[in-house]
């Protein structure tokens, strides 16, 4: 089964599609082709549902473990965007999978995603040996990867 479609339930208002579209890219899950944030009321509180559209998953062992929590149902996929806060994240289902309404939609091209340095690239990948050598299915969060002398953030 092919994962193209993902959706956050509780995103705050802060956030934007493409603060979404960076954390997916910048920790080597995947390039996002589009998000619509679709804003709702609770407890007088303005929060996004958003819908992902994957264009294409990353060649590395994060995204493999990422979408393995996906399909696991019997656990909940998370993503950290920042310090100690997460997304629980979940295969969309609804409306076939697809959602793109006018206003709400951002659109990712390709060429969204080649902005990165080759430096940056390669501080990554050294970063995702050290991930795999030393801390195999733990996410490091800002603070720790500093700490360790990462430097990524």
């Amino acid at each position: 089964m092919t994962i193209k479609s993902l959706m956050i339930n509780r995103v705050e208002t802060r956030y934007t599609a493409e603060y979404i579209a960076d954390v997916f890219w910048k920790q080597h899950i995947a390039k996002v082709s589009s998000i619509t944030l679709i804003p709702y009321l609770k407890n007088s509180e303005i929060f996004s549902t958003a819908y992902i559209t994957i264009h294409a998953w990353c060649d590395r062992e994060v995204a493999y473990n990422f979408i393995q929590r996906l399909k696991n149902t019997n656990k909940e996929a998370r993503i950290v965007h920042s310090e100690d806060n997460w997304w629980p994240i979940e295969i969309n289902s609804h409306n076939d999978g697809m959602l793109e309404v006018g206003a709400y939609t951002s659109k990712f091209p390709l060429t969204y995603y080649e902005s990165e340095s080759t430096e940056q690239e390669e501080r990554y990948e050294a970063i995702d040996r050290y991930m795999d050598a030393n801390f195999r299915n733990v996410t490091l969060r800002a603070h720790q990867a500093t700490a360790h002398g990462l430097g990524l953030f």
